[in-house]
């Protein structure tokens, strides 16, 4: 990046922080199709001058995001392939209009979850034809997990929390996103209901872990050593109920 794009980067943080949730909505819409700012350098300081606005901030970037996404799905059907091959490589957009074809909205969920540019995913969700609903549904559920994560950190961790983010958001983004593909697959390949007797244990395991984590980071009840073993119990639970319902019919 060169000095020059640096430097209308931070001012253009500086003045759409300035002007608080109408800069963040502007800067989650648009960073969806074509402006290259995150909503995540707005987000964060409007999250930590206002803790307890943090989900607030959090739910209208996800909207404004989901919103935007469609909208540049509609850029992509209006100005087709050209536009996309004007933003990325031929190989990149051979590589996304792969993933399209193999797992749908899937895709958009995975780049609205990860640091992957989400704008090139929603232009291409248009050039390729995926439903509008398909990328507002997708969009909903990546971005909406991203910047929740955000405010949860916050939320948790105060100041301390813009080291964090800056540090695994990222990774941990990416390790999400690769459990969204494996839940992909199992969707398209296991029976429905074994899809949910694995998954719905799944998902309250990690609600219970997020909660546990809560209560030790607020209150120290917990040692690391009871964290692990909780976490090794509640994991054990978890693959019993997904297995042995099947093992018995």
């Amino acid at each position: 990046m060169s000095p020059a794009t640096s430097t209308w980067l931070e001012t253009a943080t500086l003045v759409l922080t300035h002007y608080g949730v109408s800069g963040l909505i502007f800067t989650a819409f648009t960073e969806a199709s074509f402006f290259p700012l995150p909503p995540d350098l707005i987000l964060v300081p409007l999250c930590l001058l206002r803790p307890e606005l943090a989900w607030w901030y959090a739910l209208v970037t996800t909207l404004a995001s989901s919103v935007g996404g469609v909208f540049g799905a509609f850029i992509g059907i209006r100005f087709g392939r050209p536009l996309l091959q004007r933003l990325t490589s031929e190989q990149r957009i051979a590589q996304v209009e792969h993933l399209f074809q193999h797992y749908g909205g899937w895709a958009v969920a995975l780049a609205a979850l990860t640091p992957i540019p989400y704008k090139v995913f929603t232009i291409a969700a248009g050039v390729f034809r995926v439903k509008p609903w398909i990328v507002l549904t997708a969009s909903l559920g990546g971005r909406g997990l991203r910047f929740f994560l955000v405010a949860f950190a916050i939320y948790l961790w105060g100041d301390h929390a813009t080291a964090i983010i800056s540090t695994y958001l990222g990774p941990i983004t990416l390790v999400l996103g690769l459990v969204l593909i494996l839940g992909a697959l199992l969707f398209e390949r296991l029976p429905r209901a074994r899809y949910r007797q694995l998954v719905l244990p799944l998902i309250l395991t990690i609600v219970i872990a997020v909660v546990l984590a809560h209560v030790s980071l607020r209150t120290n009840y917990f040692t690391d050593l009871q964290l692990a073993a909780l976490g090794l119990i509640l994991t054990l639970t978890c693959i019993l109920l997904a297995y042995l319902p099947g093992r018995r019919r």
